[in-house]
């Protein structure tokens, strides 16, 4: 934690000693960009030993506005896979999850057309759904729903550069420190005919995404590809009436990612 407050506060540090001639950068107007993902995803409750894999695709799309050396942009991402679940209740494979992602962005450029430094933040709300209603466990026990809704706001920092050695290529690097606002976590148990659904409040978690993209320019359009990382860390949620609660949790993703912007 201590080094990734070092790094934002590095970054900060480096805009306002304008370390890049901003009055190089014009902004490049409106821009819009498509994408798609195949990534991994890993689930974890260490203190009750459950443990998930998955494999995911997304969808991705998103818009950004450039004024000057200040942009806004909106971000939107749809993912569906298959999971394996794995726990003390036993074993339940290829069960469908879905993840939908949206999030607002506002920040600073500045640089040139050969080099960009971005600092950013704004506000993320992701939404996950776990489809385990009418499947069995190989010990006896039926699985449930599970529906997660996560408001939180990122700080990033990107930095774009063309390669001078290679007409028309760049690469483009970003880190990213999330932290939760507010999440929430529904369990459907009600279909089961006992306990009825459940939802406790989760106020403390933070999350780090990253990527490396190698970019060609096409005339006006941009071809970007390469790898990424999305982790997530969620502490105990508060105690419903009935006595259950959602246990500290890690959730990480491995994958690679192409866009196209234009």
């Amino acid at each position: 934690m201590k080094r990734i407050i070092f790094f934002a506060k590095f970054a900060v540090i480096l805009s306002c000693c304008n370390i890049f001639p901003a009055e190089a950068f014009d902004g490049r107007g409106s821009s819009f960009n498509i994408g798609v993902e195949g990534y991994y995803d890993n689930y974890k409750e260490p203190i009750v030993d459950l443990n998930e894999h998955a494999a995911f695709g997304s969808l991705t799309a998103g818009y950004q506005y450039n004024n000057g050396k200040y942009f806004s942009a909106v971000d939107l991402r749809y993912a569906a896979g298959s999971n394996d679940y794995k726990s003390p209740s036993g074993v339940i494979k290829n069960i469908p999850q879905y993840e939908g992602e949206g999030r607002l962005r506002f920040g600073l450029v500045t640089g040139n057309r050969n080099t960009e430094f971005i600092l950013y933040t704004g506000l993320g709300y992701k939404y996950f759904y776990d489809h385990s209603k009418n499947r069995v466990t190989n010990l006896g026990l039926w699985g449930y729903d599970r529906r997660i809704r996560h408001l939180y706001f990122p700080i990033g920092v990107t930095f774009n550069r063309n390669l001078e050695d290679f007409a028309k290529w760049s690469l483009s690097s970003n880190f990213e420190f999330d932290k939760l606002i507010i999440g929430k976590v529904t369990s459907q148990l009600g279909y089961l005919g006992g306990d009825p659904d459940i939802t406790n409040t989760q106020y403390n978690g933070y999350g780090m995404r990253g990527e490396i993209m190698l970019g060609r320019q096409f005339d006006k359009t941009l071809l970007e590809f390469g790898p990424f990382f999305r982790y997530w860390q969620m502490d105990d949620s508060d105690i419903h009436a009935l006595g259950y609660y959602e246990p500290l949790n890690k959730r990480v993703n491995f994958g690679a990612a192409i866009r196209l912007s234009f």
